[in-house]
């Protein structure tokens, strides 16, 4: 039975590594129509793709909480982890496991760096936009566009 949750386990990581691809995929296109400066209905569309993909990668982190809780109280655990997991000799699985989230945390290492690009694009080009003729203006379409982009936020 601990088996099969392990199994479990790695294939909701591998479905959530499918999904960190596809984030990865879409920063980087994020990061292409920043640089030209595209700021219209294309980034919000990859805005909400990223936004319907972090909320899949959730469903799938609680779902993946539950069956860690579940091999940790198969196996007598303390705690979910590698090391934990590696004593135990019925788990022969641990080290594609391991190599797994491995993968999934050089991912969002480049997710999280395409991020910073983005992020440091969009600061120079709100910059480029205050020093115009009208910064109120820019800076009130900046607010409304974020707040639209953004449904987590709270307002």
């Amino acid at each position: 039975m601990s088996k099969d949750i392990l199994l479990n386990i790695i294939e909701n990581y591998k479905e959530q590594y499918k999904l960190y691809e596809q984030m990865l995929n879409l920063a980087k296109e994020q990061t292409s129509l920043l640089d030209a400066d595209k700021l219209g209905l294309e980034l919000h569309d990859i805005l909400q793709d990223r936004a319907a993909i972090m909320s899949r990668i959730t469903t799938f982190i609680q779902s993946n909480k539950l069956q860690q809780e579940d091999l940790k109280l198969n196996l007598n655990l303390e705690s979910f982890n590698i090391k934990q997991l590696e004593n135990n000799e019925n788990l022969e699985d641990v080290p594609v496991l391991k190599d797994l989230l491995a993968l999934i945390g050089d991912i969002l290492i480049k997710i999280n760096d395409s991020d910073k690009v983005n992020e440091s694009i969009i600061r120079v080009n709100l910059r480029k936009r205050l020093s115009s003729d009208n910064p109120t203006k820019v800076t009130d379409i900046y607010k409304d566009s974020m707040d639209k982009y953004n449904p987590s936020a709270d307002n």
